[in-house]
């Protein structure tokens, strides 16, 4: 996927304010590294798909789920995913 100047300018300013336990593996490898979520209409979480969401520092536990609150994650669904 090619990045516009704005869109990595943007991401930028995002992983500029967040502590990525993994080194934003997500963003330097690609999409297929991204954790599995969906987009679920909520603008500020993802529902989070992954088999051990509570291993991840950006998951929220909610009932019987666990949201993605990633900011970056949020960006890719919300803006770039097609």
């Amino acid at each position: 996927m090619e990045l516009t100047v704005e869109q990595r300018t943007e991401i930028e300013k995002i992983a500029s304010g967040i502590n990525c336990p993994k080194n934003f593996e997500c963003y330097k490898s690609g999409p297929k590294k991204f954790c599995k979520t969906r987009d679920f209409g909520l603008e500020q979480y993802l529902d989070c798909l992954e088999e051990e969401p509570h291993a991840c520092e950006f998951s929220l536990s909610f009932g019987n789920g666990y949201f993605c609150t990633c900011p970056l994650q949020l960006y890719f669904a919300k803006n770039l995913k097609k």
